[in-house]
C-alpha cells in the first residue's frame, strides 16, 4: 500500500538580533538612566542650595538682632567690655563694627556658632563656652559661611537716604552672609539692611 505523501515540515526562524540593535537599546537605556541621575542630581543641588540659603538667612537675622543692642556711642550706655572683651564684645560702638567679618560665623564672644553655647561672655573664663560634641552643628558645613557687617553714616534728603561724611544720627547697617563653594568662590546668599538712629539726647 503506498505510503501517504508527506508534506515538508516548515520551521519558522526568528531573525537573530543584530548587534547594532543591542547597542542602540543599550544607548537608549543609558541615556534614560543618565537623564534620571541628572534629574536626581539637580534636585539634590536645589535642596542643598535651599538649605544653604536657610542657614544664611538665620545667621544674618541673628547677627542683626545682636546689633540692636550695640551702643551707638561709647558713652550711652557704657559697654563694660569695650576695648578688652571677647570677640564682638570688644567693639565699643556700632561704627567700630564697620568692616567686621568672620569665617566661620562666630558668636559675640568669638566662639564659632557651630559649637558655642548661649552663656554670656562674662562667664568665658569660668565656664565652658562650647556644646558637647553630640549637640554641635556640622563644622565643615558652617566653615563655608562668612558673616560681614557694614555700617554707613547716612542722612535723609529729598532723594531719600544717602551716604554722608557729615555728623549724623543715622546709620545704614548691612549684614551679609556668603557661602564658599568647593572652588573657594564666595556666593552671596543673604543680606539684611536696617537704618539705626541715635535716640540718646
Amino acid at each position: 500500500m503506498p505510503s501517504p505523501s508527506r508534506r515538508p515540515r516548515t520551521v519558522a526562524f526568528r531573525p537573530a538580533v543584530a548587534l547594532a540593535e543591542v547597542l542602540i537599546a543599550t544607548t537608549i537605556t543609558a541615556a534614560s538612566a543618565g537623564a534620571l541621575l541628572t534629574a536626581i542630581g539637580s534636585s539634590t543641588r536645589v535642596a542643598e542650595s535651599s538649605l544653604h540659603r536657610e542657614i544664611a538667612g538665620g545667621l544674618a537675622a541673628e547677627l542683626m538682632f545682636e546689633l540692636h543692642g550695640v551702643p551707638f556711642r561709647s558713652d550711652v550706655p557704657p559697654n563694660p567690655h569695650c576695648g578688652y572683651g571677647y570677640g564682638r564684645e570688644a567693639f565699643c560702638t556700632l561704627d567700630s563694627l564697620d568692616g567686621w567679618s568672620a569665617r566661620p560665623p562666630q558668636n559675640e564672644c568669638g566662639i564659632p556658632v557651630s559649637v558655642a553655647t548661649d552663656r554670656s561672655c562674662a562667664n568665658f573664663g569660668s565656664q565652658a563656652m562650647t556644646r558637647t560634641s553630640s549637640r554641635q552643628a556640622n563644622g565643615s558645613l558652617m566653615n563655608r559661611f562668612r558673616r560681614a557687617i557694614e555700617v554707613e553714616p547716612i542722612e535723609q534728603t529729598a532723594a531719600g537716604w544717602v551716604a554722608t561724611t557729615a555728623p549724623t544720627r543715622f546709620r545704614r547697617v548691612t549684614v551679609a552672609v556668603d557661602y564658599f563653594d568647593a572652588a573657594g568662590n564666595a556666593i552671596p546668599l543673604a543680606s539684611i539692611e536696617e537704618i539705626f538712629v541715635d535716640a540718646a539726647p
